[in-house]
Formats: C-alpha cells, sequence, structure tokens
C-alpha cells in the first residue's frame, strides 16, 4: 500500500504546531518566529496601563492647579455661600485723575521743570471734578451696561510727575460677560483728555 502523504497546508501545520511560547509574525511573505516570555507581557501591559493612569491623573491635577490660579467667585448671603455659574468672572481695573491731581502735578512739574513744554497737555489729561467723576460713573452704568463699580481713592507716582492722587476703579462683570474695550475707551477720553488709558484685568473661575 502506498504510504499516504502529508497534504495538510503549509498554514494549517503552522496553526497545529503552533507553540503558545513562540509568536510567529509574518511580514511580506516571511516568518519571524521569537520567544515569547510571559513575565515580559505582564510587564509591558503593566507600564501601558501605568502610562494611562499617570495621563489622567496628570490632567486632573493641571485642571486643579489652573483653578487655584484662577481663583473663583462666590456670592455669600444669609443662605450661606453661592458657587458661581461655572462661567468665568472678568474684573477689569483701570485710573483716572482726581480732584486735586492736577494741582499735585503741576506743584511737581514748576518745582523741577520736567513738564513745563506741555503744561497745557497736562493740564487737560490731569484735571477733573467731582461733578465729571460722578457722570463718568453713570455713562459706564448707562452705554456700557455694567452692572455697577466701585472706586478706590488712591496715591501714586508716574516718571514726570512724582506723587498725585486719583481715582482706582474696579468693574466686575460676571457670567462670562466682558468689557466691550472700544465703547469703554470711547467714554473715557469723552470725560478725560488723555489718549490712552491702562486697563487691568483678572479672570477668576470658568473653564
Amino acid at each position: 500500500m502506498a504510504e499516504k502523504q502529508n497534504t495538510t497546508p503549509e498554514n494549517d501545520r503552522d496553526f497545529i504546531e503552533a507553540d503558545p511560547r513562540v509568536a510567529v509574525i509574518h511580514i511580506l511573505g516571511q516568518r519571524a518566529k521569537f520567544p515569547v516570555n510571559r513575565a515580559l507581557v505582564v510587564i509591558i501591559c503593566v507600564l501601558v496601563t501605568g502610562l494611562v493612569a499617570i495621563e489622567y491623573i496628570s490632567r486632573g491635577v493641571t485642571q486643579t492647579i489652573n483653578s487655584l490660579l484662577t481663583g473663583s467667585y462666590v456670592t455669600v448671603s444669609s443662605e450661606g455661600i453661592k458657587n458661581g455659574s461655572g462661567k468665568a468672572t472678568h474684573i477689569y481695573q483701570f485710573w483716572t485723575p482726581g480732584e486735586s491731581t492736577w494741582e499735585e502735578v503741576q506743584s511737581y512739574c514748576l518745582r523741577y521743570n520736567e513738564c513745563s513744554d506741555n503744561m497745557a497737555q497736562y493740564a487737560a489729561a490731569y484735571t477733573t471734578t467731582a461733578a465729571q467723576l460722578e457722570k463718568f460713573g453713570r455713562a459706564l452704568k448707562k452705554e456700557l451696561g455694567v452692572p455697577g463699580y466701585t472706586r478706590f481713592h488712591v496715591v501714586g507716582a508716574g516718571p514726570y510727575t512724582g506723587d498725585k492722587t486719583g481715582w482706582v476703579w474696579k468693574i466686575v462683570m460676571a457670567n462670562g460677560k466682558q468689557l466691550d474695550r472700544d465703547a469703554f475707551f470711547k467714554i473715557y477720553s469723552r470725560f478725560f483728555n488723555r489718549s490712552k488709558v491702562a486697563i487691568e484685568e483678572s479672570v477668576l473661575g470658568g473653564k
């Protein structure tokens, strides 16, 4: 009797004879074999899982740090503390001259001859009245729609003016609302004859 030939296809023989400790990779028709170390596989899985966990943890830590750095805005009442809406709160601060600012600047200019060539310009930029300040505050609310403001009487010094008094104004806009800077400057320049104004902006909370 003729010996029965083995007709099992080569790929099937590879499957039947596969050794679980040996991995076979087919690349461009070529086979590559390499030993599989179960301990090494476990280590790789642990490392990958750890890296994924670290990524999620780092995101949480970053969000927490950002929250601490940006601060928060809450409302305190007899009913307790109420957190903000989750939207950003924008706080704006800026300076205006006060009722006696020009007298102080003028005294410094005459004493040290720092701004004698532009006295008229300095006089226009640093002169205001109590009535003008009140009208400016009303214009902020009526024309800009700001909810309100606070102003503080301050003392400061510039490079050419020495110590002078003035007002720092503070506007708080909650629920993600922001100040229209162009409209603000139009109002500012209408009440104070100044070509520019520095606005300090802080953002609390928000995503």
